[in-house]
């Protein structure tokens, strides 16, 4: 048997506009070899949306529940688990689920990704780094993305969001983390074992860690970062 061959690969594609192009990329995500799950904002055109699915109607595209999406909120998150969950139950043999863009296109072939990751097959891909060893984060919302309460779309608030900062610092607020919890942060995309996300999304506490990451600053380059932490068995940042 080729040495890919207990690497079943799932792709949660993340679809905010352009959905000619989501099509296209999940075309080769899928003839490649890969389960696909699409999350379509729910501003996305609906006529886009039936262009789409018609466009890919030859294919078994799983398509999750549909939020409304703002840049930096915990609606990518929340996004990200619906198309997860909706990948596995659907795919209950995966091994692996990679996390991409509408526009993300594999410059190599998707098997070539299914070899990597058959070297160390527990090992989840992720960025994840503490908060307290890290130097790239800007505008001093560091260990603070992490304390303070952040209730408003920055994008669409931002000279209300700056108050709200500037107001909790000067009253000294601070938010508790939850107990156990160790934050870090990186890139959104990543690419985790199923039998992590499937932790993740069944932990006993997942309730309370979702309270708590919806007033986090960008949750979506912590909430996985900080939980796979809690039940990985082999993390590569």
């Amino acid at each position: 048997a080729p040495a890919n061959a207990a690497v079943r690969l799932g792709v949660v594609m993340l679809c905010h506009d352009r959905l000619p192009l989501a099509a296209r990329m999940a075309r080769i995500w899928a003839e490649g070899g890969a389960c696909v799950a699409m999350h379509v904002d729910a501003k996305a055109p609906e006529a886009e949306l039936a262009g789409m699915q018609a466009e890919l109607a030859d294919l078994p595209i799983t398509f999750a529940p549909r939020r409304g999406c703002s840049w930096g909120t915990f609606s990518l998150v929340a996004a990200t688990q619906d198309a997860v969950a909706a990948l596995l139950a659907a795919h209950p043999d995966l091994t692996h689920v990679l996390l991409v863009s509408g526009a993300c296109l594999p410059l190599r072939p998707v098997h070539e990704l299914r070899l990597f990751l058959a070297r160390d097959p527990d090992a989840d891909h992720i960025e994840s780094v503490n908060v307290r060893d890290v130097d790239w984060t800007v505008g001093g919302l560091s260990e603070e993305r992490f304390t303070l309460h952040f209730p408003l779309a920055f994008r669409q608030n931002r000279k209300l969001f700056d108050r709200m900062v500037a107001w909790q610092r000067r009253l000294g607020l601070r938010r508790s983390l939850p107990q156990g919890v160790a934050p870090h942060i990186g890139s959104q995309w990543w690419c985790l074992t199923a039998r992590t996300l499937r932790a993740i999304l069944s932990d006993p506490r997942r309730a309370e860690f979702d309270r708590y990451f919806r007033h986090v600053w960008i949750p979506d380059e912590s909430y996985f970062q900080t939980l796979a932490r809690r039940h990985s068995v082999t993390i590569e940042s």
